[in-house]
């Protein structure tokens, strides 16, 4: 496996690499782990998210597609800016005083991962690593 360097635009979508219409052939959660393996034909990719404090997770099916995996941090996204726009996001952890604080700091990641064709995934990690298989 490689590890790729992730890089954002201006909406904190992940641009490279570019995982638009991937199918999420599975994911598997282990040691506060959340891995996604992605694939797309002769391309292959595994999402790994850890230090996984909370998940929210629903209509996993196969031939599932992402459409856009956004990554806020406290450098693109104040705590403020977060809280306030949860229902634009469609934000769905509460988002408590204590993981605020956490976020304020930079000790956590809120992943946001679209749904398209079933897969609703939103996960609050310490960091987040994508790796082409």
């Amino acid at each position: 496996m490689t590890k790729i360097q992730i890089l954002l635009n201006d909406a904190a979508e992940v641009v490279m690499p570019a995982l638009h219409d991937f199918d999420v052939k599975s994911f598997s959660i282990k040691n506060e782990t959340l891995t996604l393996f992605l694939k797309e034909r002769d391309r292959a990719f595994s999402v790994q998210f850890i230090g996984v404090e909370q998940v929210v997770m629903g209509g996993f099916k196969e031939q599932n597609i992402i459409l856009d995996l956004l990554l806020l941090t406290h450098t693109n996204c104040s705590a403020q800016e977060l809280r306030l726009s949860s229902k634009r996001l469609g934000l769905k952890f509460h988002l408590d005083s204590e993981t605020m604080h956490k976020y304020k700091n930079g000790d956590l990641i809120y992943a946001i991962l679209y749904p398209s064709v079933g897969l609703d995934l939103q996960v609050l990690s310490k960091e987040v690593h994508i790796y082409q298989i």
